[in-house]
């Protein structure tokens, strides 16, 4: 059985972007990120921001 009352939530690709560069310039960790742009989440679900780092990666087919 699934997870009831959590809502899927969908965000732009100019969101993801904007959280990856800011992770990028600032030096965060995933947990850091997780705790400045998803307050409500515990710091240990972090993999969907590892997912979006690693496809921009591949995207740009190098480091911001």
């Amino acid at each position: 059985m699934g997870k009831t009352g959590r809502k899927n939530k969908r965000y732009t690709g100019e969101f993801k972007i904007g959280v990856i560069m800011d992770m990028r310039d600032n030096h965060m960790g995933y947990r850091e990120t997780i705790r400045k742009y998803f307050p409500e989440l515990k710091a240990k679900n972090y993999a969907f921001v590892k997912k979006w780092e690693r496809i921009s990666y591949a995207i740009n087919q190098r480091p911001f």
